[in-house]
């Protein structure tokens, strides 16, 4: 075990000094275990949607068993209409008006993504009946 550690510590050190002065600096604070980006350089928020209450309803529904008695097995059609329903407990609004607040939150993509969901609220408020 010494053999090992005394012919590391005798090995050559690499030549530091073709190095950058950056590439330097982040060996240093590589070294004493400082972050090399601060999260401000290296993330930027580029959209931010509310979700605490939309996972707080979805959550009641799912304790209250909702999505079972609405039908037994997930479909488009159930995510549908646990949105509506979500919706309208959110933000009581008309049926054309809760179709367009559906990406205001992260209701769409929680229950079925941009597919069921989709940009245009008027092909998806088409399907919705009159009344």
């Amino acid at each position: 075990m010494d053999f090992a550690v005394t012919r590391f510590a005798s090995a050559p050190l690499p030549i530091f000094s073709a190095w950058s002065p950056t590439k330097v600096a982040a060996l240093r604070k590589l070294l004493k275990n400082q972050p090399l980006v601060s999260p401000d350089q290296a993330f930027s928020i580029v959209s931010s949607r509310p979700h605490g209450h939309v996972e707080l309803v979805l959550g009641a529904f799912r304790r209250l068993g909702l999505p079972a008695l609405l039908d037994r097995s997930p479909s488009p059609q159930r995510s549908a209409v646990l949105a509506m329903i979500a919706q309208r407990l959110l933000h009581p609004a008309s049926k054309l008006a809760t179709t367009r607040l559906w990406h205001c939150t992260t209701l769409a993509a929680e229950l079925a993504g941009d597919e069921l969901f989709p940009d245009n609220p008027d092909a998806t408020s088409a399907s919705i009946p009159k009344s």
